[in-house]
């Protein structure tokens, strides 16, 4: 991993970064802080680089065979997949998206601690999808966001963006042209 980069933190705490991953891939991240805890961006930023850092091109090519198989299994055919975003949860666990251009699909692999695809999850872009986590320590408690389309997920990630740029701008007193 080259780092972390346009990395910020919403006034909901989730930070939004772009990361580039081993074999040049440009994706999305986003991470939300554990509920109950003061989200603090250096502290953040630390847990989604500890998190990105051990992941090698061998386990992004063994999670993108297994996205591609299981888009095979539901359609019979072989279809191509492109990882698009990385969600790391707060116990630093990694889930990868992946589109599949022109199929309408978006990929979920959950990797383990050894980066493994844990499970792979369909949803359809014309339905909600939902990544959801148990908070540790809280046995009732389950924090989930949802987006209705990947594109929607995307665009939050620039809205966030772009608004932090804003702030950062208003209190510098730049202007924009």
């Amino acid at each position: 991993m080259t780092g972390l980069t346009d990395v910020t933190l919403d006034d909901d705490g989730d930070l939004t970064a772009t990361a580039t991953l081993p074999g040049g891939r440009v994706v999305a991240v986003l991470s939300e802080p554990e509920e109950g805890t003061a989200a603090e961006l250096g502290a953040m930023r630390a847990l989604v680089e500890r998190a990105l850092a051990p992941l090698a091109e061998s386990h992004l090519l063994a999670a993108d065979a297994r996205a591609a198989e299981e888009l095979a299994v539901e359609d019979g055919e072989t279809v191509e997949v492109a990882l698009e975003g990385v969600i790391v949860l707060p116990d630093a666990k990694l889930v990868l998206m992946y589109d599949a251009p022109g199929q309408g699909v978006t990929v979920f692999c959950a990797l383990d601690e050894e980066f493994a695809v844990a499970e792979v999850e369909l949803d359809e872009d014309d339905e909600e999808f939902e990544y959801e986590y148990e908070l540790e320590g809280d046995g009732d408690g389950v924090e989930s966001r949802s987006f209705a389309t990947m594109d929607e997920l995307l665009d939050h990630l620039s809205r966030a963006e772009a608004s932090e740029r804003g702030a950062a701008d208003a209190e510098s007193g730049d202007r924009p042209a």
